[in-house]
């Protein structure tokens, strides 16, 4: 089956040289090969494959950088699904998004994580016993490099989202509840490869 990271890593081999993606800061411009951004991809796997041992969705909490699509690709390198967390939802939001995927693990941009250490307490204090979780973080040298630590749930907690083949999975998103509240969608790889083979 043709993947998301499958499709990167082909134009990597063939176009090593080329510029992957350019970040503008609004201060400077940051731009990084195919190669580079691989590498750093294949790091950040690396990382997952020993710290999340087989974890199904890793979430992401960061802005946008070149840095959050190296995590993104490494996500999904370690076949696993990604589920970004959008900054601009209420910490109450956020928690029941990660509650409702039964995420146990969250990269955490560094320079975010006092916003996602406020977001972390609400996990302990504001929902019921059942749902109340610790939350460590695990430091990473090859994860340090990329600007990310892992937050890492300790205590285990049924959620309502079933996955059936995790490795089909490229993302998770959330509607917008503007009908009502807001659900999670999985979005599978063989749902966004065709729309980019069309493009090309």
């Amino acid at each position: 089956m043709m993947t998301l990271h499958s499709m990167f890593e082909e134009t990597a081999r063939r176009y090593p040289n080329n510029v992957a993606a350019t970040f503008n800061s609004g201060i400077a411009k940051e731009h990084t090969t195919y190669r580079e951004l691989d590498a750093r991809a294949s790091k950040v796997a690396d990382c997952l494959d020993i710290l999340c041992e087989g974890q199904e969705i890793i979430a992401i909490y960061s802005k946008q950088s070149i840095g959050l699509v190296a995590c993104v690709l490494g996500v999904m390198k370690c076949r696993s699904c990604f589920a970004p967390v959008d900054l601009n939802w209420p910490p109450e939001m956020i928690c029941k998004f990660l509650l409702k995927l039964n995420v146990s693990l969250v990269l955490v941009e560094k320079d975010l994580l006092e916003s996602f250490q406020n977001i972390s307490s609400q996990w302990k204090t504001n929902f019921p016993r059942e749902f109340r979780v610790t939350v460590e973080l695990v430091a990473n040298q090859d994860l340090d490099a990329s600007g990310f630590i892992l937050a890492r749930k300790l205590v285990e907690i049924k959620g309502d989202l079933e996955i059936k083949d995790p490795q089909d999975l490229a993302y998770i998103m959330q509607t917008s509840g503007t009908t009502g509240e807001s659900k999670p969608v999985r979005v599978p790889h063989k749902c966004i490869v065709p729309n980019i083979t069309h493009l090309r």
